[in-house]
């Protein structure tokens, strides 16, 4: 059984007007939950440099929660300094909305019920006491993963940099084995500007669209393909669908083909040996798991 899901673009140049416009055609308002939003905060950069969630995707967003308790989160190197970099503690301020970064956050150990490569996942306590989660994503390249959109973006929920640099090397696996436990209920990329490249340095790509709708797949889906990407040929896209099943995607609002660009894969030497060390790091790491 292959299911359905509706998948929106939104073509615009604003970040703030573009996402309202988006909600308002999904029609999304959420009451009275334990919200968290996970915008992609990895590194001081902004979302102008191609690299952050932008805060005015999540304003949108927050002028649709009615009388949640909402924390506004993520787990990064960098994130302490993006959030305030790019104004996350004055929108929580102007929003009764709690700010952190994940990594301050308590750990809670949980067993994956059908492993693909970790048998037990350490995560952020605010993330599993949330009711409902919205991923915020980028529309970025990424090394390993080849796309870093929604799926991409739970990694973030693993806090302590010594705990994500075992899980990193086995990026595409680890996307599967930590949706089954913390599973988005709604999911948004910021593509107004993208990066190409890689994740962390900055190659922005101007792509001016809002991709939203209910099923991180789906949209995942979408995103890919609006980078040029074919989302069968992306490994962990592939690997959800083969676990969670497929989907059919019924795209709205503008057509891929309409906002389409072949996002330029190249990352240059810097990320490559970064990650080759990571990979050594986290294999001795594994050795001797804190998790």
């Amino acid at each position: 059984m292959v299911d359905s899901y509706k998948v929106y673009i939104e073509k615009g140049d604003d970040p703030y007007n573009t996402t309202v416009s988006l909600l308002d055609k999904l029609d999304f308002w959420v009451e009275k939950k334990r919200v968290l939003i996970k915008p992609n905060l990895t590194t001081p950069k902004t979302s102008s440099e191609g690299i952050t969630t932008d805060v005015n995707v999540c304003r949108a967003i927050l002028e649709r929660l009615k009388d949640c308790q909402v924390v506004i989160g993520d787990a990064g190197s960098g994130t302490k300094k993006a959030l305030e970099r790019n104004g996350y503690y004055k929108l929580g301020e102007e929003f009764n909305a709690q700010v952190k970064d994940l990594n301050d956050d308590e750990i809670v150990i949980k067993n994956v019920p059908n492993s693909v490569v970790l048998k037990r996942v350490p995560l952020s306590k605010t993330v599993l006491e949330s009711h409902y989660i919205i991923s915020v994503a980028k529309l970025k390249c990424h090394v390993l993963a080849q796309v870093t959109l929604c799926m991409k973006n739970m990694f973030g929920c693993v806090p302590k940099r010594t705990n994500r640099v075992q899980i990193h090397p086995l990026i595409n696996d680890a996307i599967i084995d930590i949706l089954q436990i913390i599973w988005p209920s709604f999911c948004v990329i910021d593509g107004i500007i993208g990066n190409e490249r890689e994740e962390v340095g900055s190659h922005p790509i101007k792509m001016g669209i809002i991709i939203g709708g209910i099923d991180p797949i789906a949209v995942d889906k979408v995103g890919s393909r609006c980078m040029g990407f074919v989302p069968e040929e992306v490994r962990h896209i592939k690997g959800a669908e083969d676990m969670f099943g497929k989907r059919e995607v019924q795209v709205q609002g503008e057509s891929i083909e309409k906002v389409r660009k072949v996002f330029d894969r190249s990352s240059g030497l810097v990320t490559p040996i970064r990650y080759a060390l990571e990979s050594i790091s986290g294999k001795i790491l594994r050795k001797f798991p804190r998790f």
